[in-house]
């Protein structure tokens, strides 16, 4: 079996067909089918059963490609060490940040990483949430930058820092003419949310339910919606269709905003946690320094955290 083999195989098991698998290794179909029948034979086993649209690994296969996967990622380690050792640092990332983090974080990661002199290649990708987590267990992704905490057993993380939440009234709306806004005035009913698989959905719900458990419960409301694009949501308070939260450096980066519409929370001030994401089985965590170190340069030193614990997220 070699290194190549397995990097086949497990293309395969990940896209269910041999035509993206060869895609996506950059090699043709038939060298692909090719190298995985020759390993086949060699093993005495069929790894795929290929009479089925999308293609299914059979079970031995299954137990064979997640030891091949665990071979693979220690392979990659060996290229991190001498990395290390020759003080070099070098390869290609796959990252992905959501959507209300990307807008503020990713022009100025790119022009940082632009500067420097490490021979890096970094793809990114704006993610729901939900599809980085799958993306980092199918090794489709290395890294994601999200909202947190978690609960996956698989997925560990680094908090990177802290972000104020600010609301967006409408004028029109009582709370406008406050000058700050209580946390434990917040009406859930009241409230714009993002789409199931945004984690800024989760926080505010979770927000809400946490400073104002009168208002949790869910009442019918005349009209449902369902929107990945927060500034769907903006467009719809200006129409005063409610409120909506806005992390702060979304509203420092979005020129469109009314700032008048724009209210400072009291006190103590409702936050999410920011952090950086990886499978467990990640290997190449010099990377993780690296994006952290970066984005600890371009956030405000008053959001920044006590970075290198490993969290846990229950």
């Amino acid at each position: 079996m070699t290194l190549t083999q397995i990097k086949y195989i497990i293309a395969v098991d990940t896209y269910k067909s041999f035509a993206n698998a060869a895609e996506r290794c950059f090699v043709t179909q038939p060298t692909l089918s090719a190298q995985i029948q020759k390993l086949e034979f060699e093993l005495g086993v069929q790894l795929f059963n290929r009479s089925t649209i999308p293609i299914e690994t059979t079970k031995i296969g299954i137990v064979l490609i997640e030891q091949a996967k665990k071979i693979q990622r220690e392979s990659e380690k060996i290229g991190e060490l001498i990395s290390i050792e020759h003080n070099q640092f070098s390869g290609d990332y796959r990252v992905a940040i959501i959507p209300t983090i990307a807008s503020y974080i990713v022009p100025r990661l790119l022009n940082e990483i632009s500067k420097s002199n490490d021979d890096i290649r970094i793809k990114i990708e704006e993610l729901e949430t939900s599809v980085i987590v799958d993306r980092l267990r199918k090794d489709e992704l290395d890294i994601g930058i999200l909202a947190t905490p978690l609960n996956y057993d698989d997925i560990e993380g680094e908090s990177l820092y802290f972000e104020p939440f600010m609301a967006y009234i409408n004028k029109l709306h009582p709370f406008f003419n406050k000058k700050l806004i209580r946390g434990d005035e917040l009406n859930i009913h009241d409230i714009l949310l993002l789409k199931e698989g945004h984690c800024f959905r989760n926080h505010v719900i979770n927000l809400c339910k946490k400073l104002n458990k009168r208002y949790f419960k869910y009442e019918e409301k005349k009209f449902t919606l369902e929107t990945g694009n927060i500034d769907t949501l903006i467009e719809l308070v200006d129409e005063n269709y409610g409120i909506t939260l806005l992390p702060e450096l979304y509203v420092k980066n979005n020129k469109n905003i009314n700032l008048e519409n724009i209210k400072e929370f009291e006190k103590p001030v409702p936050l999410r946690e920011v952090s950086i994401v990886y499978h467990k089985s990640f290997s190449r965590k010099r990377i993780l320094d690296y994006i952290a170190e970066v984005i600890d340069n371009i956030i405000p030193e008053n959001y920044r955290t006590n970075r290198g614990l490993l969290i846990k997220w229950k």
